[in-house]
């Protein structure tokens, strides 16, 4: 293998391990994404209660 071929190899293995690592963050973006928006949707059914209450005591 000539010095072109090792560095056109290195090149490669260097690009499909910042494919792989590129691949994990995605995964754990799109996991904490799922997760925040759970818990705005637990807030909006909070803050929907608290204004149900607020109408009910205001009667």
């Amino acid at each position: 293998m000539d010095i072109l071929d090792k560095k056109t190899s290195e090149s490669f293995s260097e690009i499909l391990f910042n494919i792989i690592q590129n691949s994990k963050n995605n995964t754990e973006l799109l996991a904490k994404q799922k997760e925040n928006s759970l818990q705005a949707k637990q807030y909006l059914s909070i803050m929907e209660n608290h204004n149900t209450l607020m109408r009910r005591i205001k009667r």
